[in-house]
């Protein structure tokens, strides 16, 4: 038997600054706490890290490490022992030093839906539920940033059920140790996490930390801990199946739905050179490897191929992809396209064609054909690309200036993506209809204005439209004439305009329809550039929010 060591603080220092977010270190960091071994480990160590991290007198935004540390305990009450697992994370955040802040799922009391029964489709609910309130318990208490405890053997059980799948290089890879978490699944309330979804962010400093060496950490250290005895049922999920199959434990009642001796031994092979116990670990960390080794390819032909363009689009030089010649750096390339010219929300699978690999492939055939050199945008044509994404070819002149077609042979080929003319129907009286990608005119938000001018003072109203722009109504700041037409029956709305999609506001019908304020950008080259501006527009902002990064 081979000895097992804990987790030190000075390697954790180590592997935490592998996850730095881009916008850099927060005072305060959150841990999504459960009371068991691993989120226990976590825990300890970032607790005793904040403790031994100097403090600086000018107490800078952005700390060299984080300074503070919060514990979000989450209680489900779905089983009995939801109180003890309670107990056990509080005493434990309390005696490491933590902020320790619970709480708990109010199943039935809307938005949550109905107590669940116990079961597969339990899980799923639980867990949309409880990142609705980890969201809720970090941005009340002053934080976007959190650690999940993520480790080595979660990271093979989510790769096996992915290559189940069929899933390419990004979805063998498994879970990425920082990202941005995200606006969530728009279609549940509770779980629906908007623009602030962009601006918040989650690390997994443990990914290249096997679960032994997690359960050592809580053993050297004398830190009690619970075990979630539904993680050891294999009847409850695939991801159980997959645990209980790799532990050698035969008691299922019934086989798992994939063949995981099949997907192990391709983990196995992908990785001979190391001892058999650490195979399938070091196989998953190879693919993360490779991906990353793809999105930094990406990243550097997305920023040598993108040229100006409107708000909300996207141009790209075809000779400046052309230099991209690995299929997993163009697959990445065609993903983080879709993602940021989609209006289905960032960082879901939708908003990337659902990873279809057909899809994908198809997209990728048509930026990098065969024969490049002698096509031009006279000779192509636009396509849906996928996601709500369309792809129309330009001809880019050196000076700048952009055509539908070529005007001479200076002209090179290029690509500008924008998102898919919607299709028209009534009118939304919520926003909750974009919000669910459902077709519509616009947002009517006269209500949600005439309830801030009702609460005084500088009160705003803040909304996501088409999961592409943040929109501000600084209320107080609003002209007395557009008041006084919504007390006297006129609507206020939201709506698209122009060829790309963008967002303006409206009140009044057909004929009488005044706009008050519109997303304006203004580029040399362009024709049917926006010029004018509205005199209302200072109590209006619009933010493009959704992002090209590869997190």
């Amino acid at each position: 038997m081979r000895l097992v060591h804990p987790v030190s603080p000075s390697e954790f220092r180590q592997l935490i600054q592998r996850t730095i977010p881009p916008t850099g270190w927060s005072r305060r960091i959150a841990v999504a706490h459960s009371g068991g071994p691993d989120s226990t480990a976590l825990l300890y160590l970032l607790t005793v890290l904040a403790q031994n991290t100097p403090r600086s007198r000018d107490a800078p935004e952005t700390p060299s490490l984080p300074l503070e540390v919060l514990a979000i305990h989450v209680n489900h009450g779905l089983q009995s022992l939801a109180g003890k697992m309670e107990d056990i994370a509080t005493s434990t955040a309390t005696r490491l030093g933590a902020t320790s802040v619970t709480e708990r799922i109010p199943w039935g009391v809307a938005p949550f839906p109905a107590k669940p029964a116990e079961g597969a489709a339990a899980e799923k609910l639980a867990r949309d539920a409880r990142h609705g309130q980890l969201f809720a318990a970090m941005h009340a208490n002053d934080t976007k940033l959190i650690a999940f405890a993520h480790h080595a053997d979660d990271q093979v059980e989510t790769c096996i059920m992915r290559m189940a799948k069929g899933s390419g290089m990004k979805g063998l890879a498994a879970t990425r140790p920082v990202r941005r978490w995200g606006m969530g699944d728009s279609s549940l309330p509770y779980a629906s996490f908007g623009a602030l979804g962009m601006d918040t962010w989650i690390i997994r400093p443990l990914l290249q930390i096997p679960k032994d060496r997690l359960l050592a950490t809580c053993e050297a250290n004398r830190l009690d801990y619970i075990h979630d005895p539904t993680n050891f049922q294999p009847e409850v999920t695939l991801r159980n199946a997959i645990r209980g199959a790799l532990r050698g434990d035969t008691s299922a009642s019934a086989p798992a739905p994939i063949n995981i001796a099949a997907h192990t031994a391709t983990l196995r092979a992908a990785a001979p050179h190391v001892p058999p116990a650490d195979q399938l670990r070091e196989a998953v960390r190879l693919f993360g490897d490779l991906h990353e080794q793809a999105e930094a390819a990406a990243t550097t032909a997305l920023a040598r191929s993108r040229r100006p363009s409107p708000a909300a689009t996207l141009l790209l030089s075809a000779g400046g992809l052309a230099i991209t010649t690995d299929p997993d750096a163009r697959t990445a390339i065609v993903r983080r396209c879709l993602r940021f010219c989609s209006h289905g929300p960032w960082g879901s699978l939708w908003a990337e064609a659902n990873g279809d690999s057909a899809t994908l492939g198809r997209v990728v055939e048509r930026f990098w054909p065969a024969q490049h050199h002698s096509l031009s945008a006279r000779e192509l044509k636009p396509f849906t690309m996928g996601a709500g994404v369309t792809a129309m070819p330009v001809a880019l002149r050196p000076d700048g200036v952009v055509f539908r077609a070529p005007k001479g042979r200076s002209e090179g080929l290029g690509w500008l993506l924008h998102r898919s003319v919607p299709h028209r129907v009534q009118l939304s009286s919520t926003p909750a209809a974009l919000s669910r990608g459902a077709p519509t005119e616009g947002v009517d938000v006269t209500d949600r204005l005439l309830e801030a001018l009702e609460s005084g003072g500088r009160s705003r109203y803040e909304m996501l439209f088409d999961h592409r722009f943040k929109i501000v109504f600084e209320v107080g700041d609003m002209p007395k004439h557009i008041g006084w037409a919504m007390a006297g029956g006129e609507r206020v709305r939201v709506e698209f305009y122009g060829q790309w999609q963008l967002p303006r506001v409206v009140y009044g019908e057909d004929a009488l329809t005044m706009e008050v304020g519109k997303c304006l950008w203004k580029l040399p080259g362009w024709t049917n550039t926006p010029q004018n501006t509205t005199r209302s527009k200072k109590w209006i902002q619009m933010e493009f929010v959704r992002s090209l990064d590869a997190v």
